[in-house]
Parts: C-alpha cells; sequence; structure tokens
C-alpha cells in the first residue's frame, strides 16, 4: 500500500504538495512501522527523505527506553519528603530568627516605653517648679526665725518633707534665717550657677552631696518669690536613703532598678538600696543622649543588665535610669523548634512545632499583657484609656484604692461624667484637644475651651483652622480637677494626657489619662492661704484680706447701682431724683443710700501698756480687744487688723446715722475694763469714719476714713470724726503701712 496523501481529519496537514520535478514516491514501510515513524517524524511526505525518515523509525521500536536505578527510584520519594521537611524547617528557622528579633523589640521597647512613662510621671511629681507658688505664698516672716521654724515644720510634716529631710530658709546672700532642724547645714556653693539661678527664680536640684554627718543628700533650692523678687530661698535637703522619692521608687522595685543619676552619674534616689550614692553611669555617656527625651540604651558597668536612660524634662542635669537583668527581659526568647532529626522523620511533628510555635507567642503575648497589668498595680496614680469621643475604655486598679470604685464602674462612661460639674466640660475639651477631635466651642468664661484654644500645660496651637486641632504626641498636663469618689465626695487630681499613636494629623486617637493625687497638697496650699490672710495673733482678717473685702463691697455696690433706676427727687440738672456732684456726674448716688463705710480704729493709751507691763500684755489687749470688737458689729460686717494697735471696720450697706451710732457702741465696748494677767486696764480709742457715697473710689474712701483719724486724734482721744463729702481726698494706689501714711497736716 501506499502512504496516504492527506492526513486524517483531526490532525493538522504538514506535508506539502509535490511540486513538478519532485522524484517519484517510493513504497512506504509496514504498516506497524509507518504509524511508529509517522509519530517520530514532523511530518509526512513523499519521496526519498521521508522513505528514509520510515526507515530509521523503524529500528527503534524494537528497543526498550532506558531507566533509573531501581535504587534511586526508591529513595526519590524519600528525599522528595526531606526536601520539603528540609523547606519547612528553613522557612521555620526564619520565622523563628524572625519571631526572635521581634520579640526582643518588643522586649527593649518594653522596657523603653516603662522608662519613658516612669519619667513622664517623675518629672510631673518631683518637678521642683511646681513647689514655687506653694513656697511663695507661705507666710514667711524673714526676720522671726521662730515663726519661719514653723512653717517649716509645716512643710516637714507634709509630702514636701518627708523622712529624715532637712529643711532651712537662706537668703539670696546665703545666709541661714531659719532651719530646721536647728543645726541642718547646707553644703552649697552660693556663688555657683544653681543658686545664682534660684535667686533668679528657677528652682533647681543640687546633685549628690554629702552633709557634714556623711549622709548623701539632693538639695531642692526653692525661691520665695515676692512682688520685688526673690526674697528668699527655701533649701530642702532630701535624704537619698530615706527620701519620698525613694519610697516612691522602692514601691515599683518589681518593675527593675529605677533610678535618678544626676549629671555626675551618681545616683540621687532609686529602688535599689545599693546603688545609692554610686556611679552607675559615665558622665560623659550621659551627656551625649538627646535632649528630646528620647529614651536610649546606654552601657551598664554590669554585663548582665540592660539599662536604659532618660532625660528629666522638668528637673535639668538628672536623668531617668531604668536597669534590669538581661535574663528577665529575654527569658522566653529560646528556639521552641524540633530537631532537624524529628522534622525529618515526620510532617505530623512539623505541625505539632508550628502550633507550638503559635502557642509562645501566645504566651508572649500574655507575659506582656501580664507586665502591663503589673505596671498598672504598682503605679499609685489612675491610669486610664479615653477613646476619641470621650469615653473610658481601659482603666487601672489604682481606681480602687484613691476613690474606691471599681474598674467597671468607669468603663464606658464619658470623661465628663466622673468629674466634678465645674470641672467636666473642661476635662472633656482637654481629652478632645488630645484626641484630635474639634472641641465644643465656648459657651462663655465658664464654658468649656474653644477649638485651638490651648489647654493648660499642654502645647499651644499652631495656627489650625477652628474646630480641627491639631494633636500633639507631647503630654500634656490639666491641673486641678476635681473627680467624684464612690462616697459621692469628690478628690483634687492633676491629669497627664497623651496620644497612643505617635502619627500627629487629623486621624483622632484613644487618649492614654494618668491622673495623680494631690489631695495633701490642695490641703496644704489652702491652709497657708489662709495663714495669708490672717492676723497671726488675734485670728481676724489681715491688711490683704481688708483689702479684698473692700473690693468686693465696692463691685456688688456698683453693679447694685446699675441696676437700680435712678429715684425721682425734686432736685438736680440730672433729672428729677438725680444727685449730680462735680467728681461723678449725674446718676451718683445720694450720700447714705446703698454705701458702705470704713472705720478706722486706733487704741488709745496702748503705747504705755507696752513700755509699763511689756509687749506680752499689750498682746493680751490685742487678743481681748478683737473680739470684742466683733461682738460690736453687725453681722455681715468685716472687722481686721491693720497692725500694731490699728484696726479697720467695713460697715456694708449702711448710712450716717447708723454708721455714728455704730461708733458709739465700738468706744463703749472699749471702754470696758481689760483683765489681763499682770493687772485690770482700760483703753479708749479714736475713731475716724467715711462712706463710700462721698467719694469716687473704695480708695480714697479709705483714705478719708484714715486722715479722719488723724484729724479725731487732734481734737482730742477717744473722739469719733465722719469724714466731710468734698472729694478732694488724695488718691493712694493701696493700703499703707501707719509708718508710711503722709503725717497729719
Amino acid at each position: 500500500p501506499r502512504a496516504s496523501p492527506t492526513p486524517p481529519a483531526d490532525q493538522p496537514t504538514t506535508a506539502r504538495q509535490a511540486a513538478p520535478g519532485d522524484a517519484e514516491p517510493v513504497p512506504s514501510a509496514p504498516r506497524h512501522a509507518h504509524a511508529d515513524g509517522a509519530r517520530g517524524r514532523v511530518g509526512a511526505g513523499r519521496g526519498r527523505l521521508a522513505a528514509g525518515r520510515g526507515e530509521l523509525a523503524g529500528p527503534a521500536t524494537g528497543r526498550a527506553r532506558r531507566s533509573w536505578p531501581g535504587w534511586l527510584r526508591a529513595l526519590a520519594p524519600i528525599l522528595a519528603v526531606a526536601a520539603l521537611l528540609l523547606g519547612v524547617l528553613g522557612i521555620g528557622l526564619r520565622q523563628e530568627a524572625d519571631a526572635q528579633h521581634t520579640a526582643r523589640a518588643a522586649a527593649l521597647a518594653q522596657n523603653r516605653a516603662v522608662a519613658a512613662a516612669f519619667n513622664d510621671s517623675a518629672s510631673t511629681i518631683l518637678e521642683p517648679g511646681r513647689l514655687v507658688p506653694l513656697v511663695s505664698a507661705a507666710p514667711w516672716t524673714f526676720t522671726k526665725p521662730a515663726v519661719d521654724q514653723e512653717i517649716l515644720r509645716r512643710f516637714a510634716a507634709s509630702a514636701v518633707g518627708g523622712p529624715d529631710t532637712d529643711l532651712l530658709l537662706m537668703s539670696p546672700t546665703g545666709q541661714v534665717l531659719s532651719a530646721l532642724p536647728a543645726t541642718a547645714k547646707a553644703p552649697i556653693d552660693t556663688s555657683g550657677p544653681q543658686w545664682r539661678a534660684a535667686v533668679a527664680g528657677r528652682a533647681q536640684w543640687t546633685p549628690v552631696i554629702a552633709d557634714s554627718n556623711g549622709t548623701e543628700r539632693v538639695y531642692a533650692l526653692e525661691p520665695v518669690i515676692r512682688a520685688d523678687g526673690t526674697a528668699a530661698v527655701l533649701v530642702i535637703g532630701r535624704s537619698a536613703h530615706h527620701g519620698l522619692p525613694t519610697v516612691i521608687f522602692q514601691s515599683l522595685a518589681a518593675l527593675g532598678s529605677l533610678e535618678l543619676v544626676d549629671q555626675n552619674g551618681r545616683v540621687g534616689f532609686g529602688s535599689d538600696d545599693r546603688f545609692i550614692g554610686r556611679h552607675v553611669v559615665d558622665p560623659a555617656v550621659l551627656s551625649r543622649l538627646p535632649a528630646e527625651g528620647d529614651v536610649t540604651a546606654v552601657h551598664s558597668a554590669d554585663p548582665g543588665l540592660i539599662s536604659f536612660a532618660v532625660p528629666m524634662d522638668g528637673i535639668p542635669g538628672y536623668y531617668t535610669l531604668l536597669q534590669r537583668s538581661r535574663l528577665a527581659v529575654f527569658d522566653d526568647l529560646g528556639s521552641s523548634l524540633p530537631g532537624l532529626g524529628l522534622l525529618l522523620g515526620m510532617v505530623a511533628f512539623t505541625l505539632a512545632a508550628v502550633a507550638a510555635s503559635d502557642e509562645r507567642r501566645r504566651r508572649t503575648v500574655r507575659r506582656d499583657v501580664d507586665r502591663f497589668e503589673a505596671l498598672l498595680r504598682g503605679a499609685h496614680d489612675i491610669v486610664a484609656v479615653a477613646t476619641p469621643d470621650c469615653r473610658i475604655s481601659v482603666v487601672g486598679p489604682s481606681v480602687t484604692r484613691l476613690l474606691g470604685q471599681r474598674p467597671t464602674d468607669w468603663a464606658g462612661h464619658d470623661v465628663a461624667d466622673l468629674a466634678h460639674p465645674e470641672d467636666a466640660a473642661r476635662l472633656r475639651a482637654f481629652v478632645l484637644s488630645m484626641a484630635g477631635r474639634p472641641a465644643p466651642a465656648s459657651s462663655g468664661p465658664d464654658g468649656p475651651p474653644a477649638a485651638g484654644q490651648p489647654v493648660a500645660g499642654g502645647p499651644a496651637p499652631t495656627g489650625e483652622a477652628p474646630g480641627a486641632p491639631k494633636a500633639s504626641p507631647v503630654p500634656a498636663s490639666l491641673q486641678d480637677v476635681r473627680i467624684r469618689a464612690a462616697d459621692g465626695r469628690h478628690r483634687w487630681f492633676d491629669v497627664t494626657a497623651s496620644r497612643l499613636t505617635a502619627v500627629t494629623g487629623p486621624t483622632p486617637s484613644d487618649v492614654l489619662l494618668t491622673c495623680h493625687d494631690i489631695g495633701e497638697r490642695k490641703v496644704l496650699q489652702d491652709e497657708l492661704t489662709a495663714a495669708a490672710y490672717r492676723d497671726p495673733l488675734t485670728g481676724l482678717p489681715n491688711r490683704a484680706a481688708f483689702a479684698r473685702c473692700l473690693d468686693e463691697a465696692a463691685q456688688c455696690l456698683a453693679r447694685r447701682h446699675a441696676e437700680r433706676p435712678g429715684r425721682p427727687g425734686p432736685d438736680g440738672p440730672g433729672g428729677p431724683g438725680v444727685c449730680v456732684d462735680a467728681a461723678t456726674g449725674p446718676g451718683a448716688p445720694e450720700p447714705g443710700a446703698g454705701s458702705f463705710g470704713v472705720l478706722f480704729v486706733d487704741l488709745d493709751h496702748f503705747k504705755p501698756i507696752n513700755d509699763t507691763y511689756g509687749h506680752g500684755t499689750g498682746d493680751e489687749v490685742l487678743e481681748i480687744v478683737a473680739p470684742r470688737l466683733e461682738a460690736a458689729v453687725r453681722a455681715g460686717d468685716t472687722v481686721a487688723r491693720l497692725g500694731g494697735d490699728e484696726f479697720a471696720i467695713l460697715v456694708a450697706d449702711t448710712d450716717k446715722d447708723e454708721l455714728l451710732e455704730l461708733t458709739e457702741r465700738v468706744l463703749a465696748t472699749l471702754r470696758q475694763p481689760l483683765r489681763t494677767k499682770a493687772a485690770v486696764l482700760t483703753v479708749s480709742a479714736t475713731i475716724g469714719a467715711a462712706l463710700s457715697s462721698a467719694y469716687p473710689d473704695p480708695l480714697r474712701t479709705v483714705r478719708a476714713a484714715d486722715l479722719a483719724m488723724y484729724d479725731a486724734k487732734r481734737r482730742g482721744r477717744g473722739s469719733v470724726v465722719l469724714a466731710r463729702s468734698d472729694r478732694r481726698v488724695p488718691f493712694v494706689p493701696a493700703l499703707v503701712p501707719p509708718s508710711d501714711r503722709d503725717p497729719p497736716a
């Protein structure tokens, strides 16, 4: 048979048509050889070439295909599985290396976060500048060591002092004005830069200094500010071993070794008593730390410790140092993959290893959570997380110790629901500002701050459009916030907030809130403020308190006159019922109509009592006169001691007749015998009186009463003179001491 000129219908045509001049076709090979040859040829064609290919293909069909050796075929599946397991092992080893790297980085980041959080809290709590207003508000005399030492004793009993603390009140030149204990000395260079900075009004901490007894101390230099500058410097020498900061650090010893290191590398306060006073860091290393406050790993003298250092923002020259054992930091970072032999033996063990690796990661996460919870339990402050809409999502257990509430009592509540009604709007606006959300517009002077308005203690806005404040990752503080306790009362806190995301921008973020209890400081501040407005001998309001009451009476009177329309009357060019005065013009109140009066009371023959019986008896006289004056006046009137034997009385809502009647009661009361330890004495008084309706401002009213008192003295002891309503009394800027008054004309 001849080869078919055309291929089957299901095969593509590959043979070309015979062209003229081609050779004649030759007989083809047998059918089975043709079939094998057709599978080996590229195409079927005519001529010798096709026949030759058919002859060559025919003998090949009788040879067997070459195969691999049997041992190799048997080993191939094992090699394939081994290759698979080696690949799985390689992937597992790579994942393990990445996991170890990630876990090490997370462990280091966690310790950096602990150091940063502790540094922020310590900078806020221990910042020396926070005590300057408290110290300056104390009623120092600077000339009476016994009185000043009593104030030092109050500071020593408060959180400002603490156990084994030396307190010294020193003049700007370095002279010791008062000390507690009396033998305490301050080994401070009063010509050095830190002393000059304190005199300039900037609170400082000295490096660690050994006192005369060899005790390491850190001295805080707190300037006492007065109107004309720094009047003195309060030196607080806290013991490095027993000071209040060391007690706080020792309560956090579970977090690691926490120390405050001075610029010389010596430990001032710390949780480990072995390191206090020792050099633990090279000062050159501390000097190279970045000033932005980033936590930096530093070389430790002990190779088994990992150390982190960060400069303290509020205390120049001091650094926070966290030292932890390497074993404690990296105790769970060893390899958890099985050995190579087991991995090569079974795939199932590989899957088990993957499950074990996942379990290890879960344990790592659980351990991190436990450490964070331990940090919250050990923290003295309330730590909470607020969502961008100001709702509490997480709160630490310290809320139970400080407020008697459970963490679930806070969870889900708006921050405004937790604060005093007067502080709620302010706290909510503060949290919204830190979260990066628009704060509500201010509704008045007592309303919440408007968007873009700087928050107390926080970063000022930088030209942002209203309603879109730029949140900053830098922590900000809101001071003097009252938060409700479980018993319904409120406690005072300072609230520090920071964003939980480092990226700034319009995207809202959760806010980390740290609430620091300032109750004891607030009580001491209120006590010192009250002492500043009381006369220590008689307990009456002093000159400053009298000036404040005078201003309040003048403001109240001005509001009443503004709200009350003019009353009809027969005279006055300003219209019916309107009095006209050259000093105030139409609309001034009529004399005695809704005005207040001022009495200046000067005791007669008081100096002979001091000269004859001594100043102790004179003090007894003043202590007896004070309650008699209070009993003689009406309820709502104010009796104050201006100094020496001079008193002032502010009489509210009075007129001329009632004011003169009050002066007669005062004189009659003072004429009663005074029973002192030395003798039964009698005194009288000279009184100058003035009505506010006769003068354009309260200071001239006080000046008129003062001059009237001198006029009464010229007329005779025990006299009363009411100042005339001529409004020609000279103006004085403030209440002045008696020694600085103008002599009577």
